[in-house]
């Protein structure tokens, strides 16, 4: 049974957490305090793909090799890099550069798209900020650049950094409500998860993307799944 108090005090500390960035003795409290909520979150993940939880971390060195030795093996050795090897990250931008042709932006209202570059995907995928003082600047911006393409914002990835090589803090926003994980790769396992708990949907961005971790990593197939060929492709391709 639901103590309506608590359940006051529980929306109170999350609301907190939604907009005060700067008080950090007081975040790391609450943090604590609404430990059972954001695990409940988790818990509805398992009771949906039980045996597909730890597949992110058991089988990403394996992803890394072979999307190392695809990369190299396919592309150009003349294409800039922006994030070094040793990186975790480092794979979500060869992924990026890989996939960016089928990846497109709905350039407004209209039906119009236009193709993305690879870092503008990386960058849909992986929103960078330089200052924890700027995250709530950054949401309400992407929250009002997809409301003038009619579209919804879903649960999201923001890093702090000044670079993707130089990550200090790594957050998922869901609802507005802001949750601090341990590392990129934890923010990006903790993201996937949320949005099948709770039947949200792929920002439209950087879809691509996230179907290749649905697909690939945790390998899971819905009813919902959109089919790209390139994606297809590198995905048989890596299967060899």
């Amino acid at each position: 049974m639901i103590n309506p108090e608590k359940d006051v005090a529980l929306k109170e500390k999350l609301k907190f957490l939604e907009n005060n960035l700067n008080q950090f003795d007081k975040i790391q409290t609450y943090w604590i305090e609404t430990f059972d909520y954001r695990q409940n979150l988790l818990k509805n993940f398992e009771t949906l793909y039980g045996d597909k939880h730890d597949k992110l971390f058991f089988k990403w060195d394996c992803i890394t090799d072979k999307l190392t030795t695809y990369f190299s093996q396919n592309k150009s050795k003349s294409i800039k890099l922006y994030t070094k090897t040793e990186n975790s990250l480092h794979v979500f931008e060869l992924l990026s550069i890989l996939l960016a042709p089928s990846a497109y932006r709905k350039k407004s209202t209209e039906n119009r798209r236009v193709k993305l570059t690879s870092y503008e995907l990386l960058s849909s995928f992986l929103f960078l900020v330089k200052d924890t003082s700027l995250l709530l600047e950054s949401h309400e911006n992407l929250k009002s650049n997809l409301r003038s393409k009619s579209q919804r914002l879903q649960p999201s990835l923001f890093l702090v950094g000044d670079s993707y090589d130089d990550i200090q803090c790594s957050y998922v926003f869901v609802n507005d409500v802001l949750y601090i994980l341990d590392s990129p790769l934890v923010a990006i396992d903790v993201c996937f998860k949320i949005i099948h708990a709770v039947n949200a949907e792929y920002q439209q961005d950087c879809e691509i993307i996230w179907m290749f971790l649905q697909k690939f990593v945790y390998e899971i197939s819905t009813k919902y799944d959109k089919t790209y060929s390139r994606l297809n492709s590198l995905m048989s391709d890596l299967a060899t």
